[in-house]
């Protein structure tokens, strides 16, 4: 449920689809949500292929429709699927998180509304964030439903927030960060208009690619983000008979309840 589009100045532009409030996956999901399920992940997983392989390409841009970036895992899909099933999708889902994190050119997520959960561990893993000042919240609820993050999801983070949020983000989901915030401590680059995200995300592509995404740079960039994350990356190869544990979570429990600052 993406598209892909390139600009008359190569830059690569995906969109997660899916606006109105009424169309479902068969197992429930609103598609306007973006979570991310098998056909999400493959969609965008294709779409990237196509991207590295083509040098003519010379930044990324992911957005979204609608009110969602991406409102994380597709938990109605666990709940309709196996242990085993849903292991060997985590795998799938760190493993694209991990290629977005080391891609070879510059990235961008146009955080059209919110990013929570593993949505909200998605738009981490860009080189760059824009967000809607207007609308959209950061948080990663996963805590309150009874979750556990794999170990390459907690580095990941770790490695993405300043210090001080690992405690108030991973550990106690203590606010809804909303984009001011979120600019104050760096998490994102800037907080513009919501007509403007995706503008705005254009003109950072475009002088990123000045200099970057092509000749030497993009022979370059991938292997430099490869030993930048090297902790992250490396924490791919733990947690491999169950990636994530759902355990303490209550089937059919789809949201958190809204966090409270302590």
């Amino acid at each position: 449920m993406t598209s892909l589009s390139i600009s008359t100045n190569n830059v690569a532009i995906i969109t997660l689809l899916g606006a109105d409030k009424v169309t479902k996956y068969p197992w429930g999901t609103l598609v306007s949500e973006h979570r991310w399920n098998p056909i999400t992940v493959c969609s965008l997983k294709e779409h990237l292929l196509t991207i590295r392989n083509d040098p003519h390409v010379h930044s990324v841009i992911v957005t979204g429709e609608g009110k969602f970036w991406s409102n994380g895992l597709d938990l109605a899909w666990v709940d309709a699927h196996t242990t085993e099933e849903v292991n060997d999708f985590t795998r799938q889902l760190n493993d694209i998180m991990s290629t977005i994190l080391t891609f070879p050119i510059p990235t961008i997520a146009a955080l059209n509304g919110h990013w929570c959960a593993a949505g909200g561990m998605m738009g981490l893993t860009f080189d760059h964030r824009i967000m809607n000042a207007e609308k959209g919240y950061f948080f990663i609820p996963a805590v309150d439903l009874g979750v556990v993050y794999s170990s390459f999801q907690i580095e990941l983070m770790k490695a993405k927030l300043p210090f001080w949020m690992h405690r108030e983000v991973i550990i106690y989901n203590s606010t809804r960060w909303q984009a001011k915030e979120l600019c104050q401590h760096h998490v994102i680059d800037s907080a513009v208009q919501s007509d403007q995200v995706l503008p705005e995300s254009l003109l950072l592509a475009t002088e990123l690619i000045k200099t970057k995404g092509h000749g030497s740079s993009r022979n370059a960039m991938g292997p430099i983000k490869v030993k930048v994350y090297g902790p992250v990356l490396a924490a791919l190869k733990l947690d491999e008979s169950r990636l994530m544990r759902f355990s303490g979570r209550r089937k059919g429990t789809n949201y958190a309840p809204p966090p409270s600052k302590l």
